[in-house]
């Protein structure tokens, strides 16, 4: 298999980090030292946490980043991040599939072996230590009840608790409900699947004016699986007052007002996610006032996501050639080739990564 390298001027992390990394297995198999008083991440004995899947800790700006890339995916389904240290250039992707996860070749070779991710590249396939029968790959430790370690993990060191639901099986899966605010997404969510072409036209319900709009409305349309709203993109005023269309801030505090509407009721074990996009790119204030409105955090352009932001670096994920490779079926998408960090590679040479949709684990 024709596999490219990211080389090693191109890493995240600092040197610094990167030796103390190297020092793990031999603190532990020569010093003796204990796992769990050693970050995982970065090989820092300054541990603030465990880490929630592997035994072993993790230091406080290791925990940060891991928390931010926890639930991070990108188009192709997979997590964007390492699911040992949230970070990682070149991603090894599990071939189980129910997994979505990723492993970057630093960790698996400092934790589980020198040369392991050679050999895995070698091989026809390969599933990570989340999903093999036995619970210990080299220093390499997977908990017990990692699942409920994570949801915990997240919800005791997280600026707010995360809503994690159950996965549902694919059998049961429908298509979402949609109340689309201002901007009409139907080509994206059926792109990615998430709408049938030619569905029922209940299933997305696209409003530009919703000056008139009542909870009675809200609620005889819904329910609702998913709220979406944006501020019009630059040149393109919706029909609200086209003398003057109205400020930036409108569109945000008519989402918060229809979003309430469309909530479910408190208790209901119902999935609900909503979105709001900025095109207008609201200034420092503005976000502030939308973090306050919209009830969370303010992390930059976290909360409002400004459609102008620059993507995150590209991150070369490395396939296998096994099971995953005949998957694409199962998507109602393009299948996406891998990405590399050099844009002068041949393409001739990129391969396709197939994947389900599917949530963390």
């Amino acid at each position: 298999m024709d596999v490219i390298l990211v080389g090693s001027s191109g890493r995240s992390s600092p040197s610094s980090v990167q030796l103390g990394r190297d020092l793990i297995a031999y603190e532990v198999t020569v010093n003796q030292r204990n796992i769990e008083d050693i970050c995982l991440c970065c090989g820092s004995f300054q541990v603030h946490t465990q880490h929630p899947l592997f035994e072993g800790g993790i230091c406080a700006p290791c925990k940060a980043r891991f928390l931010e890339a926890l639930f991070q995916y990108d188009e192709d389904g997979y997590q964007s991040s390492c699911s040992i240290c949230g970070s990682g250039e070149t991603l090894l992707i599990c071939e189980n599939p129910d997994c979505t996860r990723c492993y970057c070749l630093e960790c698996v070779d400092t934790l589980v072996g020198p040369g392991t991710a050679g050999r895995i590249l070698a091989r026809s396939s390969w599933v990570c230590s989340l999903c093999l029968p036995f619970s210990r790959s080299g220093l390499l430790q997977r908990r017990r009840k990692w699942r409920e370690r994570l949801k915990a993990f997240q919800d005791r060191e997280a600026a707010s608790p995360q809503e994690i639901y159950k996965t549902v099986p694919a059998w049961k899966r429908e298509p979402v409900r949609v109340l689309s605010l201002f901007g009409d997404i139907r080509k994206e969510l059926t792109s990615l699947g998430f709408l049938e072409p030619g569905s029922e036209a209940g299933r997305l319900r696209h409003l530009e004016d919703v000056t008139d709009i009542v909870r009675r409305d809200v609620e005889e349309w819904g329910p609702f699986d998913l709220v979406y709203g944006s501020t019009p993109a630059l040149g393109h005023a919706c029909d609200h007052s086209p003398a003057k269309p109205p400020p930036a801030g409108w569109y945000l505090f008519q989402f918060h007002r229809l979003l309430q509407y469309a909530r479910p009721r408190a208790g209901s074990p119902q999935a609900f996610f909503w979105m709001f996009v900025d095109n207008l790119l609201l200034t420092g204030d503005e976000q502030a006032i939308a973090a306050r409105f919209l009830e969370e955090p303010k992390r930059g352009t976290d909360t409002v996501l400004p459609k102008q932001s620059s993507p995150q670096d590209p991150v070369e994920k490395v396939p296998r050639e096994g099971p995953k490779a005949s998957r694409g079926g199962d998507r109602q998408a393009p299948v996406p080739t891998r990405r590399d960090r050099d844009p002068t590679t041949d393409p001739k040479r990129k391969r396709p990564l197939c994947a389900d949709q599917a949530g963390p684990h």
